[in-house]
């Protein structure tokens, strides 16, 4: 499946930073590959990465306001 693609043009030696946000349907090891295309070398144009994925994400709120006693907080599943 493929999680995104950018066209871009860099100079010798440039750096350029991209995001791709991803909504994993399980948890556990999560494996991906990046393909660059377009220059000679080809060694180097795919690599490959694993992300953990856990089954469940601890969330902390942190406010300057004090909360009254009726107030509820539910953040949801993620």
């Amino acid at each position: 499946k493929n999680a995104g693609q950018y066209s871009v043009s860099l100079q010798a030696n440039e750096r350029k930073t991209f995001n791709f946000e991803v909504s994993p349907s399980q948890t556990g090891s999560a494996k991906g590959k990046i393909v660059v295309e377009g220059d000679e070398f080809q060694p180097d144009n795919e690599h490959y990465f694993t992300v953990q994925v856990p089954e469940k994400r601890n969330i902390l709120w942190v406010s300057e306001e004090e909360s009254s006693p009726e107030f509820i907080s539910y953040t949801g599943a993620m």
